[in-house]
C-alpha cells in the first residue's frame, strides 16, 4: 500500500484505477487477517478458560497477550501485528499503559486528587490574579469621576518531562506459564510510577517538576523540632473558607507521630483515629495523609504543616 501510495506522490498524480483496485483490495486481505486473529483468539478463550491471566474469570486482549508474548520472547501473529517497533524496543500498547494510569490512581492518592492533563508539550493554564491587582467596589458622589481598578489574568504554564522506570523479571519466572507476567509489571510499574509522581508534585526537582515549591500560604514553627496547637490553627486558618471543604493535612509520618503527643486544655489528643477518615487519622476535622516524601519537621518544618486543597 505504501509503494502505491508513493509512487503516485512522486509522480504528482491521482491514483490509476489499476492502482486504487490493487490499494483496495489490500486493504481487505489486512482487514481479513486482523478478523482471523481476533476469531482465533475468541477460540482460544472458549477452549482454554484457565490459561494465563484467566485465573479470575479475567481474559486477555490480543493486546495484551501480544505484549506478554513480547516479554516471553514467543513470537505469534497477535506479536506481530499489534506492537510497534521503535529502536529502543516495543511501545506498550495502551490498553497496558491505562491499566498502569489506573492503578497509579488508585495506590496514589496525590496524583488522584491532582488535576491531569494528558496533553503533549507545553499547555498555559489561565487564572485571575487577586492578589496583586482585583475589581473594587466603593462609595462615590454623584458626578465625581470613579477611580478605576482592574483584575489581571496572568497563565500557569505546563512543560513535559520525560521519566522512565525499569522493570525487571528473572528467567525463571517468565518461562513459568503460571506466573502472571502482566499484572506483575502492572503492579511494579505503577509503585515506581506513585512514588515518583507523589515526590514530584509534593517537592518536586530542581529544573524539573516544581512541586509545592512555590505555595506561599504556611505557616512557620517557633521551634525548629517542635510544633505546637496554636501553629497547626493558624496553618488551617490561612486556607480560605471557600476550600476548606477539600483540604487535607500532608506530612511525614515522623511529624505525624510528634503531633499524636499534643493535647488540648482539657487532656484531650488533637489527633485522633477515625475509621471513617480516609487514612485512618484527622486533625482538626480534616483527613491526615502520610507520606514519605514530605521532610521530616525539623529538615523543614515551614512546609509540612501545609495543608492542601484545590487552590
Amino acid at each position: 500500500m505504501e509503494g502505491i501510495l508513493n509512487k503516485a506522490q512522486e509522480e504528482q498524480r491521482a491514483f490509476e484505477e489499476t492502482e486504487q483496485t490493487r490499494f483496495d483490495e489490500i486493504e481487505k486481505e489486512i482487514n481479513a487477517i486482523d478478523k482471523t486473529i481476533e476469531a482465533k483468539e475468541r477460540a482460544r478463550n472458549l477452549g482454554n478458560p484457565k490459561k494465563e491471566g484467566k485465573e479470575k474469570g479475567d481474559t486477555l486482549t490480543v493486546e495484551e497477550r501480544a505484549f506478554v508474548d513480547y516479554i516471553r520472547g514467543t513470537i505469534t501473529n497477535e506479536r506481530a501485528t499489534n506492537l510497534t517497533y521503535t529502536d529502543n524496543g516495543a511501545v506498550i500498547p495502551s490498553s497496558i499503559v491505562n491499566k498502569i494510569i489506573e492503578k497509579v490512581v488508585e495506590i496514589c492518592p496525590i496524583y488522584s486528587m491532582a488535576d491531569r492533563y494528558n496533553i503533549g508539550g507545553t499547555i498555559s493554564i489561565p487564572f485571575y490574579d487577586e492578589d496583586t491587582s482585583s475589581i473594587k467596589m466603593a462609595y462615590a458622589d454623584e458626578f465625581t469621576e470613579l477611580t478605576s481598578t482592574s483584575g489581571t489574568f496572568k497563565s500557569i504554564s505546563l512543560s513535559g518531562f520525560l521519566a522512565g522506570a525499569l522493570t525487571v523479571i528473572s528467567k525463571k519466572l517468565i518461562n513459568n506459564s503460571g506466573f502472571d507476567v502482566l499484572n506483575k509489571i502492572i503492579q511494579y510499574m505503577a509503585k515506581a510510577i506513585s512514588i515518583f509522581i507523589e515526590h514530584e508534585c509534593l517537592i518536586g526537582t530542581t529544573g524539573k517538576a516544581e512541586g509545592l515549591t512555590k505555595v506561599t500560604r504556611g505557616t512557620t514553627a517557633a521551634a525548629a523540632a517542635k510544633v505546637t496547637a496554636d501553629e497547626l490553627i493558624d496553618v488551617q486558618e490561612s486556607i480560605p473558607d471557600t476550600y476548606q471543604s477539600g483540604a487535607i493535612w500532608i506530612m511525614n509520618k515522623a511529624t505525624r507521630t510528634a503531633i499524636r503527643k499534643l493535647k488540648d486544655n482539657d487532656g484531650n489528643y488533637l489527633l485522633n483515629r477515625d475509621v471513617s477518615a480516609r487514612w485512618g487519622y484527622t486533625l482538626l476535622g480534616k483527613d491526615v495523609y502520610c507520606s514519605d516524601a514530605m521532610p521530616k519537621m525539623e529538615q523543614r518544618l515551614s512546609l509540612f504543616i501545609t495543608a492542601i486543597s484545590p487552590d
